[in-house]
């Protein structure tokens, strides 16, 4: 504990630091380390410090964005507040009391574009007409020449 306290002492420029500590000031005329005179700041480059004052933090805000707010009154406010109800309250009958038919149609529209159209044969060839063939038969003779090779 003591070696901590003689070393803030040491970075306050106190007096009474210890013997060897003191011994070294004495010779050199006092005790400054190199590296501090570096950052130190010369007198005609200083800066004074303004004291910090808070303001309205709303006032910095409209400040940051530039778009100052004017205050219309509390019976503007109530008139807005009133208009935004009866909107929702108009929003949610419509959507209540509409056509729930026409939303799907609108909900499908998409589907319909990618149906594929379908055509007609000229040769108007009905089912009945095909040539009626055993299909296993030949399917049997395929996979048995492939299962022998």
């Amino acid at each position: 504990m003591a070696y901590i306290e003689e070393e803030m002492k040491k970075r306050r420029g106190e007096g009474d630091i210890g013997d060897q500590t003191s011994a070294e000031a004495k010779e050199s005329g006092s005790y400054h380390d190199i590296y501090d005179e570096l950052y130190k700041i010369p007198d005609h480059l200083r800066v004074d410090k303004k004291p910090v004052v808070e303001g309205n933090v709303q006032l910095s805000t409209q400040m940051l964005t530039a778009i100052p707010e004017v205050d219309l009154g509390m019976d503007v406010r109530l008139q807005n507040i009133a208009a935004t109800e009866h909107a929702k309250r108009a929003l949610s009958e419509n959507q209540q009391s509409g056509n729930k038919q026409n939303k799907n149609t609108e909900y499908n529209a998409p589907s319909r574009f990618s149906m594929p159209k379908q055509t007609t044969h000229d040769n108007n060839r009905s089912r009945s007409d095909k040539r009626h063939t055993a299909t296993d038969d030949a399917v049997m003779e395929r996979f048995k020449k492939r299962m022998r090779n």
